[in-house]
């Protein structure tokens, strides 16, 4: 049995950006028994509320609710207490369960994992998060249950060296396992019969944003390069899915957002005219757009920094350095749009394409629990 452990409700879509759903489903495909919780709260819970009380009169921050003993006590502790010493839990959140019922419940537990709470909230740019650096409990706790757990898997290597930072460099209970792709099944059906590999001028490029915040995922940094570009002859045009850019330059088409799996056929016909995605992020723990991108054909053009540092690929589009100019990325576009690497590109995304499912990554994750000397993880090529 997999107990597949993740604050809120696998069972929905938007999720985490729908990461257990589809981890639930692929642990399904392959025939395991899986328990997937709900262990969501609403904002007007009444634990919730007494808890951050309880916090405000002991003059304590009254943040990180889901990071407290309490949340676990309500909310996640009777699924733990189910289980078999040969059951598994695949925690999707790096602070649970706790260390504390690891060792009183004797739980095999395995983090999987985009990044630990310390990488998020210690980035200067990142700002989705109510914890700061001053509520070290939250870090302290988090540290405790890596290391009562048995593996410690990151979906990039950027996760992983977080881990590390956690029990030390030398530790040998951190691995790395690229994760997969959010694809729903009416949309890879679609993908399969897409029309892909289109024409196009050698005079025109095309760049696609897949963002909730553009500006947070560089599209101010690509309205700088389509200027460059276009000083030189290029005539560029940019497509965003997702949020509004504040200040959109002109050849900016704005789609909202669309959603893949009740509109797979406008989303990929979006996605039919770009000829390169764009990520350039202030801060990105995956950056699983990138292989979005390169599931639905298209190179990808992407800051090798943080999560993307192990997805952006000089072989599958352009892996960019932040210490680049945009003349000289813009250099680099124009070599390789108009040369037949551009072509070869293609052709290499199209082998790998299979590979970058959910699927895959969970074989990788369990193989670890039965003959991890036996593993040899997908890399993309580099």
């Amino acid at each position: 049995m997999i107990l597949l452990l993740v604050i809120g409700n696998p069972l929905d879509i938007k999720c985490w950006s729908g990461t257990p759903f589809f981890l639930l489903k692929a642990l399904e495909a392959k025939n395991h028994s899986v328990i997937a919780p709900d262990t969501s709260y609403g904002r007007f819970n009444v634990i919730r509320f007494l808890w951050c009380v309880y916090r405000l009169l002991c003059g304590r921050r009254p943040y990180g609710f889901q990071y407290s003993d309490t949340f676990e006590r309500y909310f996640i502790r009777r699924h733990l207490e189910s289980l078999s010493p040969a059951d598994v839990v695949l925690s999707l959140n790096t602070h649970i369960p706790s260390k504390k019922l690891i060792t009183e419940l004797q739980l095999t537990v395995v983090h999987y994992d985009d990044s630990t709470i310390h990488q998020i909230v210690s980035d200067p740019n990142y700002y989705w998060s109510s914890i700061s650096l001053r509520d070290n409990w939250v870090f302290e706790k988090e540290k405790a249950a890596l290391e009562a757990s048995r593996w410690l898997i990151g979906m990039t290597e950027y996760a992983e060296q977080g881990f590390k930072h956690h029990l030390g460099v030398d530790s040998n209970q951190t691995r790395y396992i690229l994760g997969g792709v959010n694809l729903s099944q009416q949309l890879e059906r679609e993908l399969a019969t897409a029309c892909t590999g289109q024409l196009r001028s050698p005079d025109e490029l095309h760049f696609g944003l897949i963002a909730v915040d553009p500006e947070f995922k560089g599209y101010n940094e690509l309205k700088e390069l389509m200027q460059v570009l276009e000083g030189r002859g290029i005539r560029c045009y940019a497509h965003v899915i997702g949020g509004f850019p504040k200040e959109p330059c002109e050849r900016t088409e704005c789609y909202g957002f669309v959603d893949k799996s009740k509109e797979p056929e406008k989303f990929l016909e979006i996605l039919s005219r770009m000829s390169y995605g764009w990520l350039y992020p202030k801060f990105e723990a995956f950056g699983i757009t990138v292989l979005e991108f390169y599931s639905f054909g298209v190179p990808m053009i992407a800051l090798g920094e943080f999560g993307p540092k192990s997805t952006a690929s000089n072989q599958l589009g352009l892996a960019l350095e932040i210490h680049e100019s945009m003349e000289e990325i813009a250099d680099r576009i124009l070599k390789h749009w108009r040369t037949g690497e551009y072509h070869q590109c293609e052709h290499r995304i199209r082998e790998i394409r299979k590979q970058l499912t959910w699927e895959r990554a969970v074989d990788e994750i369990l193989s670890l629990l039965d003959s991890p000397e036996e593993l040899i993880p997908f890399r993309l090529p580099r």
